[in-house]
């Protein structure tokens, strides 16, 4: 049984529906709803790839990366209610903590910065920034540089090579 496939298909099926009934509102409310699932991947960059090409590429990079980023924010709101919640369970968390609070310190925007940009696992790398109390707004600024990179790549990708691509197999 393909469940997982069959689940991604309706998911994918959804967002091109919502985004075609509703234009850009819909692409920021979907960005936000996509990444804000923690760990459990969308299929919300095949999404924007597909339909780039009906949209002006500066406002749809814009409206995702900031939709998404917005949607992170929930994998940090996690790491702040685990930090108190694994305080009560292990007296050596706060070790741990501090320890990841100094790397927070040193390297932390650009870690934000790189694991939004790339496929990372940046849902991880949010918990973490919670959970050491790593400024909130650094943190949101981190993540909107690096989605603009990412999806500067995504949509310019769709806007430019998606017509190529059909034109290629006669669609």
């Amino acid at each position: 049984m393909n469940t997982p496939i069959k689940l991604m298909d309706w998911l994918t099926a959804w967002f091109l529906w919502f985004v075609d009934c509703y234009g850009l509102p819909a692409i920021f409310v979907a960005s936000a709803l996509a990444s804000a699932t923690i760990v459990i991947p969308t299929p919300f960059n095949a999404v924007v790839f597909l339909i780039a090409p009906f949209y002006d590429p500066f406002i749809l990079t814009l409206v995702t990366a900031l939709g998404t980023s917005l949607g992170e924010l929930s994998a940090y709101a996690l790491g702040r209610g685990g930090e108190a919640a694994l305080s009560h369970f292990k007296k050596t968390s706060q070790k741990e903590i501090e320890k990841i609070k100094k790397v927070f310190e040193k390297y932390g925007f650009w870690a934000i910065v790189v694991f939004a940009l790339t496929p990372l696992p940046l849902d991880i790398v949010g918990v973490l920034a919670g959970m050491t109390q790593y400024d909130i707004k650094k943190f949101f600024v981190g993540t909107v540089i690096g989605k603009l990179g990412q999806y500067s790549i995504i949509v310019y990708g769709g806007y430019y090579g998606l017509p190529i691509v059909m034109q290629a197999f006669g669609i």
